[in-house]
């Protein structure tokens, strides 16, 4: 199993040698050259390319970076909600003129000074996105912390028979991943996690009482319940770290979260100590009282449904969360975020410049989908 489990990470490994750059954080690094390749790439394995008008990338990506920091081109994005299908093949020329004001737009965008530089200390420089790494470690750790911790004791809510338990454990996986699925496509991230993070609680609590009575089958529902729930939170909260921390950062706030949630890891197989050490009914309160923590605190995030991702810090400071109407559709774009209040910036950030952010992307970062 050890072997089996090594050679899938070799492979891994390996295989990332030819997965591209993200052509979004090549863009807000300044890298264009190898963002319009990338694009290119990905419209050329979509069919988004006319073939009567081709052009290799390397001679159209040299016209291209001579011209782009230079223009003011102003445009709105595309609808994010819109199918490719919809999207019209066009021609390398037209692919030259949306990238072009799709590398404008980020242009002009507000970046700190060295925001190319940043590291795990600048998560914590600005107001709000201290408030969201807080909130989310603690998340990632009672997830990590109550899945692992009712893994690890699996054995006791099977009865006799320890294989019987052992699979309904792996089975309740399946069902938690369409669930997941159902729920990021059609409800609002912050809704959804905090009632999953609810119900992992309500579960886990009435664990204890249930240890009084001989409802084994009731106690071995509702516990496997409560890992369903859990395997759907770790989903959400995953999206909301990619989705509320800014480009030049996200990785960063990204590991910093999965950081936290080893630490709960770390220390789920110690709850079966402190229940020999307690009383049995200790460890499911515990996981019930993190989980109705993380619910209410989660309840301060900012929805993110439907919205632009942040790509500078200062779009991810200001960004206050999106109301998503019956469609599914934005109310509120990051592009519309203005710096008319600075008052909770730091005073110690230089912000570059900030052009017009009402330009066209033309929809070349939405309408190409990139695959892999």
């Amino acid at each position: 199993m050890q072997l089996f489990v090594c050679f899938y990470e070799i492979v891994f490994i390996i295989w990332l040698l030819w997965i591209p750059e993200s052509p979004r954080w090549l863009l807000t690094h300044r890298k264009f050259e190898e963002a319009y390749e990338v694009l290119l790439m990905a419209a050329n394995f979509n069919g988004l390319i006319k073939k009567d008008k081709s052009v290799t990338p390397s001679s159209s990506s040299s016209s291209m970076s001579s011209g782009i920091r230079g223009s003011d081109l102003e445009s709105k994005k595309l609808d994010r909600h819109q199918k490719q299908d919809d999207i019209e093949p066009f021609t390398i020329e037209e692919f030259d003129v949306k990238f072009k004001n799709l590398s404008n737009t980020i242009s002009a965008k507000e970046f700190t000074k060295n925001e190319d530089k940043l590291n795990i200390l600048d998560l914590f420089k600005w107001k709000n996105l201290r408030r969201y790494t807080f909130i989310l470690a603690l998340a990632w750790a009672a997830n990590s912390f109550i899945y692992y911790g009712i893994a690890l004791r699996v054995g006791d809510f099977g009865g006799k028979n320890l294989f019987v338990a052992f699979t309904i454990a792996g089975v309740t996986e399946l069902p938690s991943i369409a669930f997941t699925i159902i729920c990021m496509k059609f409800l609002p991230r912050r809704t959804t996690n905090l009632f999953i993070f609810a119900m992992v609680g309500f579960l886990c609590a009435i664990q204890a009482p249930l240890k009084y009575y001989d409802y084994q089958w009731l106690q071995q529902s509702t516990i496997m319940l409560a890992k369903l729930f859990n395997s759907c939170s770790f989903t959400c909260i995953l999206y909301q770290t990619m989705e509320l921390f800014p480009t030049s950062i996200r990785q960063t706030a990204y590991s910093s979260c999965s950081l936290a949630g080893r630490i709960g890891s770390i220390l789920a197989p110690f709850i079966k100590e402190l229940s020999q050490m307690t009383n049995s009914t200790v460890p499911p309160l515990i996981y019930a009282a993190l989980s109705f923590l993380s619910a209410i605190l989660i309840k301060e995030l900012p929805e993110t449904q439907g919205s632009d991702l942040p790509d500078t810090l200062l779009e991810a400071e200001k960004f206050k969360g999106t109301d998503v109407d019956k469609n599914g559709n934005n109310k509120l774009s990051l592009t519309h975020i203005t710096t008319s209040n600075s008052s909770n910036l730091p005073s110690s950030i230089l912000i570059k410049r900030r052009l017009s952010t009402s330009t066209s992307s033309n929809g070349l970062m939405d309408g190409v989908r990139y695959d892999n």
